[in-house]
């Protein structure tokens, strides 16, 4: 396989003064590895190798970033936390320093004072497809109206926070998943890049894929079309966010007939509830 382009270009002697930054603020569970990864391939730049490509699981600044992490009131060092990551990245010959950590998007608009000039992307995607990837991540089994809940206003939370951010700077280009899946380049363009041609990325490391793929489909049908209503109703408070971002709304119908004309991914997504809710059985008899 050709190496990524990351790992093809060339490292000459970079300062860590000389190091750029380019942000990714996207909410977890939204595609932030995959386009981390792209935009790493696409500039050649310094990507974290720490959890999903993250730089707020730098041992240099761990303690600090993880403490706390989604309290907007939580003050960051920010010098001493440009100066890791510099570090990292001139160590390793590059001149930008890719950071995309979920919980930066509360952060925002300190970042990009603290960081600038540099460059930012916002990326979200459709809240239906964020809550069941979360639920399936952190929550047990089985699926209730108040981890929904849960979930749902996590969503709204951080939709909010991305909208402040964007509102303080409307020069910062968004996206979508949905949009960056069916057509990379998208981010090219909102970015200013030049376009490289398309290679392997790594993924997460549990999958398997090696290539952009739009797994919402998987995703979303986690869970069931009623409780894909059931989130529906929820977002109901959120109907301004929703419409703000552009994101279109389904039914839970809609969700599941979509899911199904992609049959494998379909059929991932019920192994995924099937295991899931086993899992849950097995802790809750081990209680």
């Amino acid at each position: 396989m050709t190496p990524p382009a990351e790992d093809a270009a060339p490292r000459t002697a970079t300062g860590a003064g000389d190091v750029e930054f380019l942000f990714l603020f996207a909410p977890n569970n939204s595609g932030t590895t995959v386009l981390s990864q792209y935009l790493a391939q696409q500039t050649g730049g310094y990507l974290p190798p720490f959890g999903n490509n993250e730089g707020q699981f730098d041992p240099e600044v761990r303690a600090e970033m993880r403490r706390r992490p989604w309290a907007p009131d939580r003050q960051m060092d920010w010098p001493r936390i440009r100066a890791a990551w510099a570090g990292r990245a001139a160590a390793e010959g590059r001149h930008l320093f890719i950071e995309a950590s979920p919980p930066n998007l509360v952060r925002m608009d300190a970042i990009l004072r603290a960081f600038a000039p540099c460059r930012a992307v916002v990326a979200i995607g459709a809240p239906q497809v964020q809550i069941a990837s979360e639920i399936y991540n952190y929550a047990n089994g089985p699926v209730t109206r108040a981890k929904l809940q849960r979930a749902t206003a996590s969503w709204i939370f951080k939709a909010e926070r991305l909208r402040a951010g964007l509102e303080a700077h409307p020069e910062v280009p968004r996206i979508t998943y949905a949009e960056f899946c069916a057509e990379p380049a998208r981010l090219n363009r909102a970015l200013g890049l030049p376009l490289r041609p398309a290679e392997a990325i790594r993924g997460k490391g549990r999958q398997a894929v090696r290539q952009i793929t739009d797994l919402s489909a998987r995703t979303v049908a986690f869970l069931d079309t009623a409780e894909i209503d059931l989130v529906a109703e929820m977002l109901d408070e959120a109907a301004d966010l929703i419409a703000w971002f552009g994101i279109e709304r389904l039914s839970g119908r809609e969700w599941i007939a979509r899911a199904a004309a992609d049959p494998a991914q379909y059929h991932a997504a019920l192994m995924r509830r099937i295991k899931w809710e086993a899992a849950g059985r097995r802790n809750r008899a081990a209680e």
